[in-house]
């Protein structure tokens, strides 16, 4: 089955901090470009999920730093609930997906779509980030080549603590050089 390779639109909000990124994946490598309000580049990851390594990039200080993240993976308990709702989210047929989390007092409403996104699972891996949203989606099982188009994280009263939305799914080539550290920026040493 071919890999994916192309480009993710991706909104994050919460509260009333909003936030766009541009992933761009190609053969295991993300690079995720974090964009201000001004649209202005803030920063740039460089992830090597086959390597299991992250770099974090400063556009503006052109320096880059290794960030891969050695803490344990974080589980929870879930319950997990695959409905056959379908809809139509920005060009992808999606079917919801619920994970509630009673301790934790918490449900995430997944619109996901399946296809060739075998990137997303590892990514998350390696990325081992502490939002509920990535932590519940690792452990619905059969997700292997799923992408969540669009995720809403609740309190148990239904109010939106989170919401992370892909405007765009774009298959093209991506040149290799996108994943590697621009030539000009140093090694931040601590």
């Amino acid at each position: 089955m071919a890999q994916f390779e192309g480009t993710v639109d991706f909104v994050k909000s919460k509260g009333k901090l909003t936030v766009n990124y541009k992933y761009k994946v190609k053969d295991g490598k993300v690079r995720v470009e974090e964009y201000g309000n001004d649209n202005s580049l803030d920063g740039i990851q460089l992830v090597d999920t086959k390597e299991e390594k992250i770099y974090a990039l400063s556009p503006e200080r052109r320096m880059y730093m290794e960030a891969t993240n050695k803490r344990p993976q974080r589980t929870a308990s879930i319950e997990v609930t695959k409905t056959k709702s379908k809809k139509n989210i920005n060009g992808k047929s999606c079917e919801k997906w619920i994970v509630t989390n009673t301790e934790q007092d918490r449900k995430v409403i997944y619109w996901v779509t399946k296809g060739d996104y075998d990137f997303f699972i590892p990514f998350l891996k390696t990325l081992n980030r502490a939002e509920k949203t990535a932590i519940y989606f690792l452990m619905i099982e059969d997700n292997e080549g799923c992408f969540p188009v669009l995720a809403e994280e609740m309190n148990g009263s239904g109010l939106l603590i989170s919401k992370l939305e892909a405007m765009s799914l774009e298959s093209k080539q991506i040149s290799s050089s996108e994943f590697e550290i621009p030539s000009g920026y140093k090694k931040f040493e601590r």
